[in-house]
């Protein structure tokens, strides 16, 4: 059970739960040298490889609605 963010109602036990995104924000990931084991195929031991970083959104908020504010929205 919850309580839906738009209409304020309580919903009962066996009705999905919607979240929807309400705001973002840019980020930016740094690159890392040697972030992850990785086993390859070519090779017998796991090795080290690098994360190259990159450009994406965070969610900074976001709310619980119910089936019918879901569908309004």
């Amino acid at each position: 059970m919850y309580r839906c963010a738009q209409c304020s109602e309580v919903v009962g036990p066996n009705e999905p739960q919607h979240k929807v995104v309400t705001k973002t924000r840019p980020k930016r990931y740094p690159a890392r040298e040697r972030a992850s084991l990785v086993k390859r195929r070519d090779k017998p031991k796991p090795v080290w490889v690098d994360d190259p970083g990159g450009v994406g959104e965070e969610i900074v908020t976001e709310v619980a609605l119910c089936r019918r504010c879901r569908q309004r929205r």
